[in-house]
């Protein structure tokens, strides 16, 4: 019973993703949504067959360096100007 849920919710939020980034594509270039559907997918099949999953590990590991570091530079402007203003000189 878990098991078929969780295949439920991941084909949900699978498909939510993949629309998602579909619209976003429509929206950025004007490629259309079924396109964008198909494509979006053969070249995350093909970036992983040329670079192997290494490559997405990678990849995401360094996603996540570049998420912290700007994480840290926001919490350090925040915590060393004490009078900062939301939308000011600094944001």
């Amino acid at each position: 019973m878990f098991a078929t849920f969780g295949l439920v919710v991941n084909l949900i939020v699978s498909s939510m993703l993949l629309l998602g980034g579909s619209a976003v594509v429509n929206a950025i270039t004007g490629m259309n949504i079924h396109a964008a559907s198909f494509l979006i997918p053969l070249g995350v099949c093909i970036y992983v067959i040329l670079g192997g999953l290494r490559a997405t590990f990678k990849l995401r590991w360094c996603l996540a360096g570049i998420i912290a570091t700007d994480t840290k530079t926001v919490e350090t402007r925040i915590v060393v100007l004490k009078d900062w203003e939301l939308g000011g000189k600094y944001f």
